[in-house]
């Protein structure tokens, strides 16, 4: 898993007209560390972070779901949100 090396991660907004996209991405060092972190367990801490920002700004999530994650450049759970 994880050794000295940190991942970097990146937030983008985009302006869409009257919504804004939200993108994160994340880059790992290696395909293994990247795959260790998607079977960690840790999309439902992801879902609580954005959970939380989204009651921060307004924004009812349990309407509308937005987690995108790739395997071995394959979507293998998709959602999307604009707000």
């Amino acid at each position: 898993m994880l050794g000295a090396y940190e991942p970097v991660g990146m937030v983008v907004l985009i302006e869409d007209g009257k919504k804004t996209i939200l993108s994160n991405s994340v880059l790992y060092e290696s395909k293994e560390d990247r795959d260790g972190v998607l079977t960690s367990g840790m999309e439902k801490g992801l879902e609580i972070s954005y959970d939380r920002f989204a009651r921060n700004i307004g924004f009812d999530l349990k309407k509308q779901n937005f987690l995108i994650l790739f395997r071995n450049k394959q979507i293998i759970r998709k959602n999307s949100i604009l707000i």
